[in-house]
């Protein structure tokens, strides 16, 4: 690699802020020569360890010596470093002698000001790209990026200036970002995308699963960092006393400090983004964030909150494209069948055949390959990795791209929560079908509970709501069949979508003695654990999908099953693609198996074209959307057309619709069966209920108020520890955050 002369400069820039930080001067020589070795060492350590496929590998002596012989330009770097953090502090002590005392002390203190800001984002990115090296690396290919990150940091600090406490508050600013950068490389590890704004609405939900992904080691090290920066805190407090009695001039900092940074700041950054230094890569996060750093990238995907309307959006336009799809409708459905469609959003589902120098002894997915290899099936490419499965979620159901949003946007967390939107359920439905959602996991997730009413669907049976026997956090995708057998004994035709979860990371949690596979001897054997631990769920769920379709095969109703994967699972030997024989992140697999005699026809796809081409299969209208994807689709003008309508749809005024959104909201009903009370009393001071349709969910209110509960089954309840005037009683479901999704009637003790 060619490291130019600025990246040089950062040993140096390190040795300077030591010096700058320091009162007595006297002792610049022994500084200068500390420093400079101290440098030396960090560059000899640095070189020693070494990132080995996402894992830190310390290099022996020999293999260093290889290491150096490689690229000889390491040895001379180290010695221009180790000169230039000799040079640098001395070249600064002697041009302060010359000047004034009086001005001496602040330009000291802007000079540090401005190193530990450049030294903040060296660190951010260290967190974000796990090694001095990579870092090194980024600011040698994007200098310009790494400057904008830096300018960032000016902005946010720069408000340090508006208090007495400046020192106090600039390192609160400092921590919070130092923190944000932890946070990113914390998530960015166990899900696979980094941290965005959008997250900050998840962090209920991100709490409650966080302990499958925290382990002691993890709790430890957050701890240590917590603790640290509580100490700093009050170390930087209680020095920046004296200065706290000091009279600030706010408006004189506010004109001579924060507006011309913010200025030159501002007009740095949009020359920057303007000129192509700086591009958003919409469709694969990762890649931005390493391209442009963590702090643009972050700031980048608060963005979302706005969605910019196309230059070319206008009646005309929209008017163009509902003639044309109208056009262009070819739905044959002479024969009036409406066969049950079932859709199986498989979570992180994919084949393990694709990883590199893996072996297994027995095909962890058995059944799903021969579904893939009998039927209609392909790649489908999503918009997400490791994690976000409402991303993929959201394309499927509605044939809308997220790409087309702006950078982070979960739809679940303001689109869906604001309108109803156009979806495949919406048009089966006015098709003269029942539309059901069933999930094994929590329905106050992602806002689940509050979105599906938006999108069609008159059911929604989350884990709460089914008989469950829990082994694991994740309950076993097995226990979704009793509720679709439940709906297919139904004379409506029925669409399901079925969000399973079993094979959900994380997959660290476990430690195995032997493995179904064999690898090469590079993996260590926290990835292999890994593996072991994620193809063990993958078993249950290939399971229950055979069981799924034999017992469709058995019923003889007219049926299709969908299946496909949400994104690829966040496994360490996928290892951002290098680990995969094809590279691609973004791929997953689907499948179509029909009892029907459809034709087979092999075609990969992206994740917002799969409900329109299995409705297009079936002859079946399914709105808007899907005509637009069943016009457009071998066009040239696919993408800008879709873009266009997608936008008129969500954020502008509608002409597709004539202005108004013809989609109510449904009235979504939680559960199949609704929980009743059939009988309360108390007996030798036990309370005890007895009912119908009770889950391990249920659990006893009085006065707005849970009580403890024991689950006896489905038709009893008992408590022993309620108020001792109790007259009414009610059963909620709780969900997550001990949040109830529904209640039953109340009940009046007799």
């Amino acid at each position: 690699m060619g490291i130019n002369f600025v990246v040089m400069l950062f040993p140096a820039i390190i040795a300077t802020s030591i010096y700058l930080s320091l009162k007595k001067e006297k002792s610049i020589i022994k500084i200068v020569l500390n420093t400079g070795i101290f440098t030396f060492i960090i560059n000899i350590i640095n070189l020693l360890i070494v990132n080995v496929r996402g894992n830190t590998k310390i290099l022996s002596l020999n293999e260093f010596n290889i290491h150096i012989h490689k690229d000889t330009f390491l040895i001379k770097y180290m010695i221009l470093s180790f000169v230039l953090s000799c040079i640098l502090p001395y070249g600064i002590f002697k041009i302060m002698e010359k000047i004034d005392q009086s001005k001496r002390q602040k330009i000291k203190n802007i000079s540090l000001y401005i190193v530990i800001n450049f030294l903040c984002v060296f660190f951010i990115e260290f967190l974000q790209r796990g090694s001095i090296s990579k870092v090194i690396e980024f600011i040698d290919e994007n200098l310009i990026a790494y400057m904008v990150n830096c300018l960032l940091i000016f902005i946010v600090t720069s408000i340090s200036f508006l208090f007495k406490s400046k020192r106090f508050v600039y390192s609160i600013i400092i921590i919070t970002l130092i923190i944000l950068g932890g946070a990113n490389r914390y998530i960015w590890n166990f899900r696979g995308t980094p941290l965005t704004t959008a997250d900050m609405y998840c962090v209920k939900d991100g709490m409650s699963i966080m302990d499958q992904y925290v382990n002691m080691k993890s709790i430890i090290g957050i701890c240590s960092i917590i603790l640290f920066m509580i100490i700093l805190s009050i170390l930087v407090w209680k020095l920046d006393k004296k200065h706290r009695n000091k009279k600030i001039k706010r408006l004189s900092n506010l004109i001579k400090i924060i507006v011309p940074l913010a200025v030159v700041s501002f007009i740095g950054i949009n020359i920057s983004v303007k000129g192509g230094d700086m591009e958003t890569i919409l469709w694969d996060l990762n890649a931005s964030y390493m391209q442009n750093g963590f702090l643009y990238s972050f700031v980048n995907t608060a963005s979302g909150l706005q969605n910019i309307k196309p230059s070319n959006y206008n009646k005309e336009e929209i008017a163009l494209i509902a003639e044309k799809i109208s056009d262009n409708e070819n739905v044959d459905n002479s024969n009036n069948k409406t066969p049950n469609i079932i859709i199986m959003q498989l979570e992180s589902v994919f084949d393990p055949y694709r990883l590199n120098n893996v072996e297994f002894n027995e095909d962890p997915m058995s059944n799903i390959r021969e579904l893939l290899n009998e039927n209609s099936s392909g790649a489908l490419t999503v918009p997400t990795y490791g994690g976000g499965t409402v991303k993929t979620e959201f394309e499927v159901l509605t044939g809308l791209a997220i790409s087309n949003l702006k950078v982070g946007t979960i739809p679940n967390n303001d689109i869906l929560k604001k309108q109803s939107v156009e979806s495949i359920a919406y048009g089966l439905k006015d098709n003269g079908y029942n539309t059901s959602v069933l999930h094994n996991f929590y329905g106050s997730f992602y806002n689940r509970n509050q979105t599906f009413g938006n999108m069609g669907f008159e059911n929604f049976v989350p884990f709460e709501y089914m008989e469950n026997s829990v082994e694991d956090y994740y309950p076993r995708d097995v226990i979704n069949m009793k509720p679709i057998e439940q709906l297919l004994e139904s004379e409506k035709p029925q669409f399901i979508y079925n969000i399973t979860v079993e094979t959900h990371g994380a997959y660290n949690n476990y430690e195995y003695d032997e493995y179904n596979f064999q690898t090469d001897g590079n993996v260590d054997k926290e990835s292999k654990d890994e593996l072991q631990c994620y193809i063990n769920r993958l078993k249950n769920t290939d399971a229950y999908v055979r069981e799924l379709v034999d017992y469709l095969e058995e019923l003889n109703e007219p049926t299709i099953v969908v299946g496909f994967s949400d994104h690829l699972p966040s496994l360490k030997l996928i290892d951002n693609g290098e680990g995969l024989e094809d590279g691609n992140m973004y791929n997953t697999e689907y499948f179509m198996w029909d009892n029907m005699g459809l034709d087979k026809k092999n075609k990969d796809l992206k994740a917002y074209q799969l409900s329109s081409y299995v409705l297009d299969k079936l002859g079946i209208d399914g709105g808007n959307i899907a005509s637009l994807h069943n016009t457009y689709m071998d066009n040239e003008e696919y993408d800008n057309k879709l873009k266009l309508l997608q936008y008129d749809i969500l954020f502008g005024k509608q002409y597709i619709y004539g202005g108004n959104n013809p989609y109510e909201k449904t009235s979504l009903q939680l559960g199949l069966d609704q929980v009743v009370i059939k009988n309360a009393y108390v007996e030798n001071g036990v309370l005890k209920i007895e009912g119908e349709n009770f889950t391990d969910a249920s659990k006893v209110f009085v006065d707005g108020k849970e009580i403890e509960t024991v689950f006896n089954g489905s038709d009893s309840l008992e408590s022993k520890e309620f108020p001792e005037k109790i007259k009414k009683i009610k059963i909620g479901q709780v969900s997550l955050n001990n949040k109830a999704l529904s209640y039953s009637e109340e009940y009046y003790i007799k």
